[in-house]
């Protein structure tokens, strides 16, 4: 698994380790091109003075000062600088060189300099060449008018050899030995300045890794404090820098998930249990009932026929449960058939009598004859248990219950009203809302999960769900389509 640590320090390193080097490279290369300049300028010097030794004698011959030529060169025994004097010889074919005089070195060493291309008078033409012993070197070659003139000569002979504009060649070489103590020195500084930055470099690169991943360790020790019994926390992500602000972002919505999740799970629990509750109550109360009288045998037969028809309702409830659990995961579609909504209705108001009795409760009922709708009959009797179930628990004793089924503008609509102790209590948009728990599912009556599963049903059937409170009562209308519609 790649790290990122190690990845951003190997970049760091590599790209420091290059940038040194390609600016030690550059230091190294401008000191180079500023020492060449130096010495081509020194080599350029030595040939402009080397120009002020040519003159015309009072004779009126061109010669040129040989006193002064040792003096002019730079260099030693061991490296000794060269240079060439020539007069440019015009003529029918072409102009031509004529050697006035040259350095006691290259008469020692018994060569001649060689002329390439003379530039144009006064423009000095720099080039690299080698010394005739071999060594690399720079040369200037410098083209000059021959401007003076001895002083004893008359003025009419110095305007006429003035007048003649003749040319003289000088090319004065020299070899790089002397740049290369300067180079040599400033490559050694440049070179351990190099090896320092790369060491400062690589410190700056750890403490800047190990500064820049510390968000990650803080965000790696909030995350690593989550755990299943810990999913309402949430990653603080105000502090963290905006480069894994998405990351942090993406595992609180992930919290989320997982939250939704396991509250789904408790929920799904819980509304088995409270499906449940009733039948198990009335198969219990049943038995409890057959038990006094077991000598009998006419109300033992009796009692068992409704154990065993109570037993047959919970076994079509515990069907029905697995089948809504099926069709809120998406697994099984509701079906669409032709239901006698006005029996269905009537059951199940039938099976919640006993409860009804037993607080003392006054039901009013309007159902319509014949009211038919289009939908699953197994949730469609889920979703009537819920809300005649709920509307019944939830009646202060001695309270009222209205329940109406209508059949009209094409869809069937059934009315649950009952009385409340606190009516400003109920939030109706907070009951509705999917995975209350804790305090939220304990504030105000019809609170809990009933009413939520009931709404996502319906949701799956078509169907609509509404909730109201009026005039002290709450309401909740149910409307689904009809069978003729």
């Amino acid at each position: 698994m790649r790290s990122i640590a190690a990845s951003q320090l190997r970049t760091l390193l590599v790209g420091g380790i290059a940038l040194s080097l390609v600016g030690s490279a550059m230091i190294i290369a401008l000191a180079r091109h500023a020492l060449t300049g130096q010495f081509d300028d020194n080599l350029i010097a030595q040939a402009e003075f080397l120009t002020t030794l040519v003159d015309y004698s009072e004779e009126g011959v061109l010669e040129f000062d040989e006193a002064a030529t040792d003096a002019s060169m730079s260099g030693d025994s061991e490296n000794p600088g060269y240079f060439q004097v020539w007069r440019v010889r015009e003529g029918d074919s072409g102009d031509r060189l004529e050697t006035m005089d040259r350095s006691e070195s290259l008469k020692d060493a018994g060569a001649e300099l060689m002329v390439v291309a003379p530039g144009a008078p006064d423009v000095p033409v720099i080039e690299r060449a080698e010394t005739p012993d071999g060594r690399p070197a720079r040369a200037v070659t410098l083209t000059m008018i021959v401007r003076e003139i001895d002083d004893e000569m008359e003025a009419s002979q110095r305007e006429a050899y003035l007048a003649l504009r003749t040319r003289v060649v000088i090319r004065v070489v020299a070899g790089t030995e002397p740049m290369l103590v300067p180079l040599l020195r400033i490559g050694a500084g440049v070179a351990a300045a190099c090896v320092l930055m790369i060491a400062g470099f690589t410190g700056l690169a750890l403490v800047t890794v190990r500064r820049g991943l510390r968000p990650l360790d803080d965000a790696n020790a909030q995350v690593a404090s989550v755990d299943a019994s810990n999913l309402v926390g949430r990653i603080d992500v105000g502090g963290a820098p905006e480069e894994i602000r998405p990351l942090l972002d993406g595992i609180n919505e992930l919290l989320e998930r997982l939250e939704s999740s396991f509250t789904r799970e408790r929920v799904s629990r819980a509304m088995l249990a409270h499906e449940l509750r009733n039948p198990v109550a009335e198969l219990l109360m049943i038995a409890e009932v057959a038990a006094k009288w077991p000598d009998d045998p006419e109300r033992m037969r009796l009692r068992l026929g409704e154990i065993v028809e109570c037993a047959r309702e919970l076994q079509r409830l515990i069907t029905t449960l697995l089948r809504v659990v099926r069709v809120q995961a998406g697994h099984e579609d509701p079906r669409s058939e032709r239901v006698r909504a006005d029996i269905a209705i009537a059951e199940v108001i039938e099976c919640s009598a006993g409860i009804a009795s037993a607080r003392r409760l006054t039901v009013e009922r309007s159902i319509e004859e014949g009211a038919t709708a289009r939908t699953d009959p197994d949730l469609l009797r889920f979703v009537f248990n819920n809300l005649v179930t709920n509307a019944v628990e939830h009646t202060p004793e001695g309270g009222r219950v209205a329940i109406a089924l209508t059949n009209g503008g094409g869809s069937v609509r059934l009315s649950c009203a009952n009385d409340v102790r606190d009516p400003g209590a109920i939030d109706c948009d907070g009951i509705l809302a999917p995975f209350r728990t804790g305090e939220d599912a304990d504030r105000g009556d019809h609170s809990g999960i009933g009413l939520s599963a009931t709404s996502t049903i319906c949701r799956s059937m078509g169907a609509t769900l509404g909730l109201s409170v009026e005039g002290g009562r709450f309401i909740a209308e149910l409307e689904i389509e009809a069978a003729g519609a």
